[in-house]
């Protein structure tokens, strides 16, 4: 289908296989602004993002979905299946798993 939206993938961000990223615009107030960017991040195959953000060093398993507005928090790791719910704010660092989505625990830095 035809989207509208605006949309931002850093060049080394990955992308699995048969992942769908869906970006409506909703920004109509201003036409230059982006209504999904995609950080520096890893994205796992058979996701389905909607005009939401993800950000550097983000983790994002196989078969997970992020709905319209949330945010994915730097170096934030969603396992597998995960279901951010619209608007939904994922700190940095943090661990997520489950549908819907339920905390685990915090990211440790790798040294």
């Amino acid at each position: 289908r035809g989207e509208t939206g605006k949309v931002f993938i850093e060049n080394s961000a990955t992308i699995g296989d048969n992942t769908i990223i869906l970006a409506s615009s909703r920004k109509q107030d201003d036409p230059t602004a982006l209504d999904m960017a995609i950080g520096k991040a890893t994205i796992g195959s058979r996701c389905v993002l909607k005009n939401c953000e993800v950000q550097d060093g983000a983790k994002i398993g196989d078969e997970c979905k992020v709905s319209d507005g949330a945010i994915i928090g730097s170096h934030a790791v969603l396992e597998a299946g995960t279901v951010i719910p619209a608007g939904k704010m994922v700190p940095t660092k943090t661990h997520w798993a489950g549908n819907p989505a339920v905390f685990k625990g915090v990211v440790e830095d790798d040294h």
